[in-house]
């Protein structure tokens, strides 16, 4: 991640994903009849997808993003010991000057946190009990009029600055990801030990590892956990209500699902066929 800081505070920041994976020129991709190329791999992901035996949900799992936030959060080295608050099991970052740094998590004290959260990128805010609607990162307030709505896409549909994915690519709709429902197209999933879901479709197949989600300071449910479970959880850019919606891919599949929008989930990003920046 790289900052632009004044007087030791940060202005903007950016994250870099360094990886080999290029899907502009070659990367595997899965594709669909009517629908945009989507990333075989989750944003800042450093697992090999093309080798089903390297899936590692630590590994593959990425980068975790609250709904509609730009920056990302790491996840955890050791599933057997999900709490992120302790500092040992945190994925290590470093600042320029080789420091060891910490995600840190505190509760959203404001009704618009949105400069907050631009200003505390390593800071995950967490805001009351696990799943009750209106527990947002973004305010504290507990009506829906103090929410955004159009965080990681403006009112025409469009891609903003807070999407997390690469220029050309954005986070998927709920449309994009319905390819992926079994009541509307015909395709089959198989399950591996709860650490990854395949699915194929017209001869083509894409990965979901599991790993799970953060919320208030733990990572839960990703791959073969502890209680031998594993969820898939990866954000659409709308919100229904309250909530966001999230895709879930497990041992069942969730055709439409929404969360609060605090939680840390994966984000697996589609190509932008109408991005208006390079038009």
């Amino acid at each position: 991640m790289i900052a632009i800081q004044q007087n030791g505070e940060t202005l903007w920041s950016f994250h870099i994903w360094v990886t080999s994976y290029d899907p502009d020129n070659g990367g595997p991709v899965f594709t669909y009849p009517g629908k945009a190329p989507l990333m075989d791999r989750n944003l800042g992901s450093n697992g090999d997808y093309t080798n089903f035996t390297d899936i590692i949900p630590t590994e593959s799992a990425g980068l975790y993003y609250q709904w509609g936030r730009k920056d990302p959060f790491p996840g955890a080295r050791n599933l057997l010991d999900c709490d992120l608050q302790t500092a040992t099991n945190q994925f290590p970052i470093y600042d320029a000057g080789g420091a060891r740094q910490y995600i840190t998590f505190e509760p959203v004290n404001a009704s618009k946190n949105l400069e907050n959260s631009i200003h505390n990128p390593t800071r995950f805010y967490t805001n009351g009990a696990e799943y009750f609607p209106m527990n947002d990162w973004y305010t504290n307030a507990t009506e829906s009029k103090y929410q955004n709505d159009n965080l990681w896409n403006d009112t025409q549909k469009r891609k903003t600055v807070f999407d997390p994915c690469p220029a050309g690519w954005r986070v998927p709709s709920e449309t994009d990801m319905n390819v992926f429902w079994p009541s509307n197209f015909p395709g089959t999933y198989e399950f591996a030990n709860n650490s990854y879901a395949t699915f194929t479709l017209g001869g083509n197949s894409i990965i979901f590892p599991t790993g799970g989600f953060i919320v208030d300071g733990d990572l839960e449910q990703a791959g073969a956990d502890q209680w031998g479970r594993g969820i898939a959880t990866l954000w659409d850019r709308e919100t229904y209500q309250t909530e966001a919606v999230v895709e879930i891919y497990s041992t069942i599949v969730y055709e439409y699902a929404v969360n609060t929008r605090k939680l840390g989930l994966s984000v697996r990003c589609i190509k932008d066929t109408h991005d208006w920046r390079f038009q």
